[in-house]
């Protein structure tokens, strides 16, 4: 009889607890953000030479916060990025490093939102299940044009960041979605 236990025990530490979930659900929500931005791209000419880009990330001090959030996504399988510059900013010391852990991939975003949603209690779980539904379908057709509900739900979105933080929308954003136009249907015989 062969001995399942250490596969067991391997299986259960690459994927993370309810705990270390429920931890990246509250630190998302309090350091990091959930967002969208429109990017000019001259090969997207069916999105009016702009392209949507979803983004999870958190910018923290403390390297060890961003090392955990790092081994949490590495367990969810997801591509994420680590930065980290100095800042100038008037909130932190001249020179403070400022870590930021990041993806921006459409089956890494889907994965990390529908680990996470059922943690998340504030603002920022609207957003969470806007992007969530917009990334959705968006990955059943990566590389064709924009449909109208993607549309929709992207302005839903940037509606739901503008009303709650105050910010107004970038000029890339505004031109996107005054110049966007939706694909004309194909005929079907």
């Amino acid at each position: 009889m062969e001995d399942k236990t250490m596969d067991n025990q391997q299986e259960t530490q690459t994927k993370p607890t309810e705990v270390e979930l429920a931890w990246l659900a509250g630190i998302i929500e309090g350091e990091g953000w959930i967002t969208m931005s429109a990017h000019r791209c001259s090969k997207k000419e069916w999105a009016g030479g702009y392209i949507l880009a979803p983004k999870i990330g958190v910018c923290n001090t403390d390297a060890g916060i961003i090392r955990k959030i790092r081994q949490i996504f590495d367990k969810l399988g997801t591509n994420n990025y680590i930065f980290e510059y100095r800042t100038t900013c008037q909130n932190f010391k001249s020179g403070t490093t400022i870590l930021e852990v990041s993806t921006k991939r459409l089956d890494t975003i889907k994965n990390i939102l529908t680990s996470i949603m059922p943690y998340m209690a504030g603002q920022k779980k609207q957003r969470a299940e806007l992007l969530l539904d917009y990334v959705e379908k968006r990955l059943s057709h990566k590389y064709e044009p924009y449909t109208e509900e993607e549309i929709n739900i992207a302005k839903k979105f940037f509606e739901e960041c503008v009303s709650t933080k105050g910010k107004k929308r970038s000029k890339a954003l505004l031109r996107f979605f005054r110049d966007f136009t939706p694909p004309p249907t194909l005929e079907r015989n």
